[in-house]
């Protein structure tokens, strides 16, 4: 008997101490006076968090709620204390002016057992601040420029796909169309292979691509569990991507570089780049084959994704408004006419128009529905007396700024005019966040926005979009998508012109 009294104070002990850690913890921003919504165990403010409710919704509840009470809010990720930034000002230091306080993304990666999660996207540090200085000279505006042709190339073995898919029926899921054209593209570009996905769409490399964005390993807030915790998760060799995802990546990229290496072949794109930073006989800091793999697949899989949707958001906000979609035509059409009657890199520079349809887009659909941020030593927020204490968590609610009555009024309406240079210079410069900003903004935003124009140019130019019956009003965020992506694809009506 006195020993089950023994376990059963211990136990209600334990519980109590327990009890007291976790209140403690949930007391974390009311001890800082700063502004929070109450947490309730285990999910703190993510109930529902990417099961039942997509996280653009469960962030927007959070910035409605205090955006104008404090530069920053306090929510709880789990037991984790996260900063939930609402003022443009403080996001603009921390994206920017005061970028070396959170240079850090806070992703999670697992180096070690999961090699092709270490890539560029994630990295930390000086780690990724390398790996950066090397690959920003690939992006420049006369890289693209040098680029253009291969992306015309395949772009011109889209259209008869196109064709030949309206011709059964001209009401189509075209995402998953342009996601073919794009794989392409970047395998082509990028790699010097042709992925096939256009004549196959079961090719291996459109498969693979399809895996990790529309069957990720992990729920939503489990990547937000391992992302506020990773120490945790490469302790018990948690990994991001599957074995097969892995393997097929790591064999195609040691093909690549094996048949470079022994027949000196270069092509002076992206793997190229990769190949001299692994034999570089001056860098002290050489990659090796495992951080090689791992920049070729996110580069892969940030540029077909990325590009195919966004030109589907685009092309839905065209049918849904004609009269922007015949403005935006004729646009294409003239500067087509200026230059032969080929669709050049001079020519897409000069849609003008066409460039503010794919910003208006992009705010009302940013790929990157949120950023995040990670505090590398304490900061003091100037004008209040809150410090974020070092290895803080921070969120910039994208989706939230971007459909801001107060920024952008009226924000659920299409209006390409809210980009015309003029609207421009109104707004704050943080207002628009599509891909982040600052030095850890998207190293290949110019890429992606190219590889847009032209896939919508050479559509507009002999197709008119319309809605069908098909097409969802309004839309559904997928759940399980990793950028914000519809719901069931994209589908449009295509009448030839």
């Amino acid at each position: 008997m006195e020993w089950t009294w023994s376990i059963t104070c211990l136990f209600v002990t334990i519980l109590s101490i327990l009890y007291g850690l976790l209140k403690y913890q949930y007391s974390h921003w009311k001890r800082r006076g700063v502004p929070y919504i109450e947490p309730k165990f285990p999910y703190g403010n993510l109930k529902g968090y990417g099961k039942t409710e997509h996280p653009v919704f469960v962030h927007d509840e959070l910035y409605k709620k205090f955006k104008n009470e404090a530069p920053f809010m306090g929510a709880y990720f789990t037991l984790v204390p996260v900063a939930l930034l609402t003022d443009l000002d403080l996001i603009h230091k921390v994206l920017i002016k005061d970028f070396n306080y959170f240079l850090n993304r806070g992703f999670y990666y697992n180096a070690r057992d999961d090699p092709i999660s270490a890539h560029m996207f994630a990295l930390d540090g000086e780690e990724w601040r390398e790996v950066r200085r090397k690959f920003t000279p690939s992006f420049t505006p006369a890289k693209m420029k040098y680029m253009f042709p291969t992306v015309i190339q395949v772009a011109d073995k889209f259209m008869p796909l196109l064709e030949n898919t309206l011709a059964k029926d001209n009401a189509i899921e075209i995402r998953g169309l342009l996601a073919r054209f794009t794989t392409d593209v970047i395998g082509t570009v990028a790699f010097g292979i042709d992925c096939n996905s256009m004549e196959n769409p079961d090719t291996k490399f459109r498969l693979i691509g399809k895996k990790v964005f529309d069957e990720p390993l992990h729920s939503k807030f489990i990547q937000v569990v391992l992302s506020l915790c990773p120490e945790v998760g490469r302790f018990f060799k948690i990994k991001l991507f599957s074995d097969t995802v892995s393997s097929f990546f790591s064999g195609v990229v040691n093909e690549i570089v094996h048949q470079r290496e022994t027949t000196n072949y270069r092509r002076q794109d992206f793997m190229d780049l990769l190949i001299e930073m692994k034999n570089s006989p001056i860098d002290k800091k050489k990659i090796n084959m495992n951080e090689l793999t791992a920049q070729a697949f996110v580069f892969f899989l940030a540029g077909f994704e990325t590009s195919s949707t966004t030109m589907s958001f685009v092309l839905y906000n065209l049918a849904k408004h004609p009269e922007v979609q015949e403005r935006v035509r004729n646009e294409i059409l003239e500067a087509i006419n200026r230059h032969d009657n080929e669709l050049t890199y001079e020519a897409i520079m000069e849609m003008t128009y066409l460039d503010q349809v794919i910003n208006e887009s992009l705010r009302m659909f940013p790929p990157l529905a949120s950023l995040t941020r990670r505090a590398v030593d304490d900061y003091k927020v100037r004008g209040t007396k809150h410090t974020f204490e070092k290895g803080s968590s921070l969120l910039i609610p994208t989706y939230s700024i971007h459909h801001d009555p107060s920024i952008y009024p009226d924000p659920e309406r299409f209006d390409p005019e809210r980009f015309s240079p003029e609207e421009v210079k109104k707004r704050h410069p943080m207002s628009f966040l599509p891909f982040g900003d600052g030095p850890r903004n998207c190293i290949g935003l110019r890429f992606g926005v190219m590889v847009t124009l032209v896939g919508v140019s050479l559509i507009l130019k002999q197709y008119r979009v319309n809605v069908c019956s098909k097409t969802a009003n309004p839309l559904v965020f997928s759940l399980k998508s990793i950028i914000l992506a519809p719901e069931d694809g994209m589908w449009l009506q295509f009448d030839k012109l």
